[in-house]
């Protein structure tokens, strides 16, 4: 496996470490782009070799020599917002197309999000459910499926389309990924919307999952959700609970001062299936927020 990432945050670094600890994933290589010196330090650190990439400046040689040993590329780069009719900033720089750039790749994945689906009043969604995106942001991620998947068409290249719901974790990099963290820092809030519920992941099964998917060469659509979507409110209230504090007092939804883009996520409600991503074999290491909750805890979050 020749690992090619574009965008090497979060995801992407519980991808590599899911693929490590499997022992039928033979690495050849890790390529990561990055856009300041100091995150290819921490690539280096991680055994990951650092190449520098700029939409605006185009594909450099070195990303270019990089991408034509990748059998395995992943994209977790946000699609230009604005417009639903912008081009996914990598993909734009390729108008010969993916495969030309990389005639070695046997596995492309692009990291989406369920915002795709808009607003279905608390209704279960799956893969198959209409695309009716509220934001702009989440239109062009539908865009920027689209665009991926027509990467693979004629080819044997397998193309993964993964809708990610809410991430939470450990901390990374010295930012908080979770509500005990968030709490330890005085930064959560207890907010309430009657029948509201949100989907989230745990990133180890980010990583998990979509390591799976690469070592079978699956391609397909994905939601990556854990069993039990639920209010914010009761995450923060458990994780309190964990800790042995007070939570944070409940907030009113409509009195709250939210940014735009806060309010926006409350403005979405559904129950995201992961019935698909379990039908290709791979079971989830935190099928609740709960179990997510308690090995954070465990491992120090919050303390």
């Amino acid at each position: 496996m020749h690992i090619f990432l574009f965008g090497s945050g979060y995801s992407a670094h519980y991808f590599i470490e899911a693929l490590k600890q499997n022992p039928i994933a033979k690495i050849s290589s890790i390529t990561g782009t990055v856009r300041r010196p100091e995150q290819a330090e921490i690539l280096r650190k991680n055994g990951i070799t650092p190449v520098f990439f700029d939409a605006e400046q185009g594909l450099s040689a070195a990303l270019r020599d990089e991408l034509q040993q990748a059998t395995h590329i992943v994209s977790s780069v946000a699609p230009l917002t604005g417009s639903a009719d912008e081009t996914d900033p990598i993909l734009r720089l390729m108008p010969e197309g993916l495969p030309y750039h990389a005639p070695n790749a046997r596995f492309i994945s692009y990291l989406s999000t369920i915002g795709v689906y808009g607003d279905y009043q608390g209704a279960w969604v799956d893969e198959t459910s209409e695309l009716k995106p509220l934001s702009a942001r989440s239109a062009a991620r539908v865009t920027a499926e689209k665009e991926w998947l027509a990467q693979v068409e004629g080819t044997d290249i397998a193309c993964a389309i993964l809708r990610i719901a809410g991430i939470y974790g450990p901390s990374f990099q010295g930012q908080a990924r979770n509500a005990l963290a968030n709490i330890k820092q005085g930064r959560a809030h207890r907010l309430i919307k009657k029948g509201h519920v949100f989907n989230r992941i745990h990133v180890e099964d980010i990583g998990g999952a979509l390591a799976h998917l690469a070592l079978n060469n699956q391609g397909g659509i994905y939601n990556l959700a854990d069993d039990e979507p639920a209010p914010a409110h009761e995450i923060i209230s458990y994780a309190a609970e964990l800790l042995g504090v007070t939570p944070p007092p409940a907030v009113d939804y409509k009195t709250a001062e939210l940014s735009p883009m806060a309010r926006s996520f409350y403005q979405e409600c559904k129950r995201a299936s992961n019935a698909a991503l379990k039908a290709t074999g791979y079971q989830l290491l935190y099928p609740d927020y709960r179990t997510g909750l308690k090995k954070l805890l465990q491992s120090g979050e919050g303390l």
